[in-house]
């Protein structure tokens, strides 16, 4: 057997594709049998004369991308290269050639596909962590729940790639959901508003896939999703192609859900979701729990009414930030030591509850119980003659209420706003009307 013949088998039986090409025409000359394997050529005919661009890339001109200048005799040139036409990767070996004058290239391509697909995929799984573990870390640095939830969507849509991340949580006793937690991308309009109190029976096909699956990838609204559906009319409305989206559970039962809006990376990939989803509602729960507890803090037990912290705390919130105007009510419930006397502490507490009730019913909110008879009530940035007009309705239902009775004191003022004054100068109007109760109290004794 000659040389010749020996070297021709040998480069026939490679298991790398081999081909040389003709230097300035571009046009296949030789072929081995794997590289005809690999572009689906049954023979050496079918590819002889074809221009290697157009073969091998589905090119109708030379590839940018082509190596032919930077050819030499005495040295290849190994580049990677990643295919699209074959969707495969390969590392690249190319020499300059001369076969009977003619100028050739000698291309010598092994198929890395296998191995450059384990590569990125460590290299996924490695992001994929780094990118939880960010999210844990974010979940823990920040105190405000705002603050921490809108940095860890921020994360999860850039790991995914999307335009918007978001949190719905489900209410199961009204039978709603609504999106309690929102990030969007730069250009991306927010839907949070939009968003609320949506019947829960437009996502049942997610929930159904939600339990099944544990979580989905919508890759199309307009061919997936039933066109008179409410679920189409909410997504199309947000311009939604695709998402993703992960349950939240508690107790064994979905609470909630987190999504991506028309993620472009990673999309058959839900691990991240999934496993961010734990942390999430701990998170959500635990922040709910100290809400709980230091709405506890700041509650009082008896009336329901706001307590003393909370008044010292609202305090401070005024002197940091002055309203414009400020009108403030110091209320004494008269003869709560004679009633829990002479009818019992049921009964004063039935009236500390009555009268807690009635400056509800009037001033809606910031009233205050700061001591065993004793109530504040602080009205920001409201108008004189509304206040006076909410004083005179309290006055007269008190004038009309036979079980018991108040002393009122009340100050209005605007502009520069001097918190501990004004409560001293109502507190000093209060025990005014006091003294003139305690007066008449014993006036009807003797």
């Amino acid at each position: 057997m000659k040389y010749d013949e020996l070297r021709a088998i040998i480069l026939n039986e490679s298991e790398n594709v081999i081909y040389i090409s003709d230097l300035f025409t571009y046009e296949l000359i030789y072929m081995n049998r794997y590289g005809l394997s690999t572009i689906g050529a049954d023979n050496l005919e079918e590819v002889v004369g074809k221009k290697c661009y157009k073969l091998l890339q589905s090119k109708d001109a030379p590839c940018e991308f082509c190596t032919n200048n930077l050819l030499q005799k005495d040295s290849f040139y190994t580049w990677k290269h990643y295919n699209n036409k074959l969707d495969e990767y390969f590392i690249i070996s190319d020499k300059l050639i001369e076969l009977e004058g003619r100028k050739l290239r000698l291309e010598i391509a092994i198929n890395i596909t296998k191995n450059e697909i384990e590569k990125q995929k460590l290299k996924f799984e490695l992001s994929k962590e780094q990118t939880l573990v960010k999210c844990v870390q974010t979940l823990a640095e920040y105190n405000d729940i705002e603050i921490a939830i809108n940095k860890l969507l921020n994360i999860i849509a850039e790991f995914y790639k999307g335009e918007r991340a978001y949190i719905f949580e489900i209410d199961h006793i009204q039978q709603i959901i609504s999106n309690t937690y929102e990030w969007c991308t730069k250009g991306i309009s927010t839907e949070i508003n939009n968003l609320q109190n949506i019947p829960l029976c437009s996502i049942e096909n997610w929930m159904r896939e939600f339990k099944i699956k544990g979580g989905f990838y919508l890759t199309s609204v307009g061919k997936t999703v039933e066109k008179e559906s409410l679920e189409y009319e909410i997504l199309v409305n947000q311009g939604i192609e695709s998402l993703v989206a992960a349950p939240l559970i508690e107790n064994n039962e979905i609470v909630g859900f987190i999504g991506v809006d028309n993620p472009f990376a990673n999309m058959n990939d839900l691990t991240l979701l999934k496993s961010v989803t734990f942390f999430v509602v701990d998170d959500i729960r635990k922040r709910k729990l100290m809400t709980r507890l230091e709405e506890m803090s700041f509650t009082d037990i008896l009336t329901g009414l706001n307590n003393r912290n909370k008044y010292i705390k609202t305090l401070e919130e005024i002197e940091r930030t002055p309203p414009k105007a400020l009108g403030i009510v110091y209320v004494d419930l008269n003869g709560l030591k004679i009633m829990n006397d002479t009818q019992g502490h049921t009964y004063g507490d039935k009236m500390l509850k009555h009268i807690s009730q009635i400056l509800l019913d009037i001033f809606k909110s910031d009233v205050f119980r700061i001591g065993g008879d004793e109530f504040v009530v602080l009205c920001r940035n409201i108008k004189k003659d509304k206040f006076e007009l909410s004083i005179v309705n309290f006055r007269k239902i008190m004038e009309l209420d036979k079980e018991i009775s108040v002393s009122i004191g009340s100050v209005w003022n605007t502009g520069k706003i001097l918190i501990d004054e004004q409560i001293a100068h109502a507190e000093k109007l209060m025990y005014i009307e006091k003294k003139e109760y305690h007066k008449r109290v014993k006036n009807q004794l003797f």
